[in-house]
Order: structure tokens, then C-alpha cells, then sequence
């Protein structure tokens, strides 16, 4: 019997640890792929041959076609996918994205919030990049305001707030305020609640 589908959509505030996680999920599992959400959206634009502009062609798209957009998106990702069976994807940015996919797949859809004390957020960033020229703390300080700012416009907090909602069937907030092992074994819980099984 062939398996459905099922999607892990990771969101969540800046420099989280959300495309690490996303990547040690794929790997943790054998029918696991991790496929950044606008690697997708590009795919689903470049099968269009449209000659209107990428942005514009999204934001006509998405706010006009809303379900028609969310439905191809997730034909695309099964494309890409192609014979694994959970996609693991990052990063949702917006409310009302989340509400039609929820829609569409309720019952094969997980969200993991992931989220950091923000000089925790800072000082990895900078761990992660102190030995690139022109990086500095503050440089990093500045540029995760600005990120988390430019988030929250996208909707950051209506994801939050929805998910606090209990509209999901499978949706948790993690804090990644620990050890990368301890937030590595936290999630991986709550992917096996989600998955009902090991084997994927």
C-alpha cells in the first residue's frame, strides 16, 4: 500500500536553529527530504513560463487564488520529493498560509514554532560567522532585529497565535535554549507523535 504524504512546515523567529533542524530531520529518517519552502514556490514560478516578475507573479498568485496557490504548491513539493514521503520544509512566514494548508491536509500536517532566547539567537549567529571580514557582534545584534522586525510584519505572531489556538491537529513550540542535542531529542519526539511510527 502506497504511504500519503506528510509535511513538517518548521517557522519560527531568526537564527532559531530552524534550517539545522529541518536538515537533521531529513536525515534522521530514510524517506525524509528537506526542501527550503522558496526553492518550491521558484520551481512552481519557472513550470508558469510567465514573463511576469517573480515577486509580482507570487503576490497575484497567493493573494488571489489563495487554495489554487497552496494546492500546487504541495503538488510541486511531492514532485520534488519524489519517492520520500515526508517533506520537511522551512520556513512558513504567514498566517493565512498556514490556515489553507491546514485546510488541505489537516490530518498529514505538522508545525514546529522554533524559537530562542534572542542573545542566545545572537551569539550562535556569531559563532556561526565571526570569522567572515566585517562581522561583528553588533553587526549580528542589529541584523536579527531587523529580521525578527521584517518577521513579524510577514506574520510571525498570527502564526504564533494561531497555533496557540489549538486549530492544528499536530503543531508544538520548541525552545532551542539548551544543548543542540537536548532540542535535537525534544523534537525528534514530537516528529514520532506526528509519524505514529519509526519507519519512515
Amino acid at each position: 500500500m502506497k504511504k500519503s504524504k506528510k509535511y513538517i512546515f518548521v517557522t519560527g523567529t531568526s537564527e532559531s536553529g530552524k534550517s539545522m533542524i529541518s536538515e537533521y530531520i531529513s536525515k534522521k529518517y530514510k524517506y525524509a527530504i528537506h526542501i527550503k519552502m522558496r526553492d518550491i514556490i521558484r520551481k512552481m514560478y519557472e513550470n508558469t513560463n510567465t514573463n511576469v516578475l517573480f515577486e509580482k507573479w507570487q503576490e497575484e498568485f497567493e493573494n488571489t487564488q489563495k487554495e489554487k496557490f497552496w494546492r500546487y504548491y504541495l503538488e510541486v513539493a511531492n514532485e520534488m520529493a519524489n519517492k520520500n514521503t515526508l517533506i520537511v520544509m522551512d520556513t512558513l512566514r504567514k498566517k493565512d498560509a498556514l490556515e489553507t494548508l491546514n485546510k488541505l491536509i489537516y490530518h498529514n500536517i505538522m508545525i514546529l514554532y522554533i524559537d530562542a532566547d534572542f542573545e542566545l539567537r545572537v551569539k550562535r549567529e556569531y559563532k556561526r560567522l565571526m570569522n567572515k571580514p566585517d562581522i561583528s557582534y553588533e553587526l549580528i545584534k542589529t541584523n536579527t532585529i531587523k529580521k525578527d522586525e521584517e518577521k513579524q510584519i510577514q506574520g510571525l505572531t498570527e502564526i504564533l497565535k494561531y497555533i496557540e489556538s489549538d486549530n492544528l491537529k499536530c503543531a508544538y513550540i520548541i525552545y532551542n535554549n539548551d544543548s543542540i542535542k537536548k532540542f535535537q531529542k525534544s523534537v525528534i519526539e514530537k516528529v514520532e507523535v506526528f509519524l505514529g511510527e519509526s519507519d519512515v
